[in-house]
C-alpha cells in the first residue's frame, strides 16, 4: 500500500499581516533590514529617553512612513500633529496588559515627542507610568521622557552637567593625568 507524502504545513501560513521588506536600491545601500522599523513599535517601552540615538528615530519615523489609517485623526497623528496624537493616547484605556494597539497608540505619540512636542513627552511619561510594564522600567522610562522635556527646554542643562562632571574628574585625578 502507498502512503502519500504529507505536506508540511508553512510555518507562517496563519500570519494575518506580514510586513513587507524592503527591496529598494537604497535600503541595500544605506543597510536597512526589516528589523529596523518592524519593532519601532516596541522603542517606547524599552529605550529610555536619553538612549534614543539617531537609528531608533529613523525606526520610529520608517514606521510612520509605513503606517496608514482611514481615520482622520490617526492620519493626522501618523503625520505628526501633536494635537491628535494626544488626543489619542489619551483617549486610549491603559490595558490589562500591552497590545499591538497600544504599541502602535504609544508609536505615534512618540513619533510626535520626538518631533519636538513637549505636550506629547509630558503626556508619553504620563502614560508610561501606568502602563502594565516592568515597574522599574515603567519608572525608569517616564522619567526620562519627563527629563527630555528639561533637556529640551534647557539645553544648556547637559552642558552645565558635562562640565561639572568633568571638573570634578579633574579634581579627583580621575582625567587620566599622573597625579604623583
Amino acid at each position: 500500500m502507498r502512503t502519500e507524502d504529507k505536506k508540511k504545513p508553512r510555518r507562517d501560513a496563519g500570519r494575518a499581516l506580514e510586513f513587507s521588506r524592503p527591496k529598494s536600491i537604497a535600503a541595500h545601500l544605506f543597510g536597512e533590514t526589516a528589523a529596523d522599523w518592524e519593532h519601532a513599535h516596541l522603542l517606547w517601552r524599552s529605550v529610555p529617553a536619553h538612549r534614543f540615538h539617531r537609528d531608533h528615530r529613523a525606526a520610529v519615523s520608517e514606521c510612520m512612513r509605513r503606517t496608514s489609517s482611514t481615520m482622520d485623526v490617526w492620519r493626522l497623528a501618523i503625520a505628526g500633529d501633536a494635537a491628535s496624537a494626544i488626543g489619542l493616547a489619551l483617549s486610549m484605556t491603559i490595558p490589562e496588559q500591552v497590545t499591538i494597539r497600544t504599541d502602535l497608540t504609544m508609536t505615534v505619540l512618540l513619533h510626535n515627542v520626538l518631533r519636538g512636542s513637549a505636550g506629547a513627552a509630558l503626556v508619553m511619561s504620563n502614560l508610561i507610568r501606568r502602563m502594565p510594564i516592568d515597574r522599574v522600567d515603567r519608572r525608569r522610562f517616564a522619567t526620562s521622557w519627563l527629563a527630555h522635556n528639561f533637556r529640551e527646554a534647557w539645553p544648556e542643562l547637559d552642558e552645565r552637567v558635562r562640565l561639572m562632571k568633568a571638573s570634578t574628574a579633574h579634581r579627583h585625578g580621575d582625567a587620566g593625568e599622573d597625579l604623583t
